[in-house]
């Protein structure tokens, strides 16, 4: 989906990323689509996902009417994020 030069993806000021951890902290969730850590230039090319990849994947996926389409993908998505043996 990249072709590792995604004019979207820039850096975080300090202050914002710090604001977004504490808010990432405060409802446990992750912070790691938004390229922390100098995944920056791996998201950029394509090695890890990046969010804008991420917002496309659920927007597409809302449009989806049909529950069991919707089942079906999310059962196929956390099947693949399952680590492998």
């Amino acid at each position: 989906m990249s072709d590792g030069n995604d004019p979207r993806m820039v850096p975080l000021p300090a202050a914002a990323e710090q604001a977004l951890n504490q808010i990432a902290d405060a409802l446990g969730i992750t912070t790691a689509l938004l390229g922390r850590s100098g995944d920056e230039a791996r998201a950029r090319a394509g090695e890890v996902p990046s969010l804008f990849e991420a917002s496309v994947l659920l927007q597409a996926y809302l449009k989806i009417e049909d529950h069991r389409t919707r089942q079906y993908l999310l059962d196929f998505i956390q099947s693949a994020a399952r680590p492998r043996q």
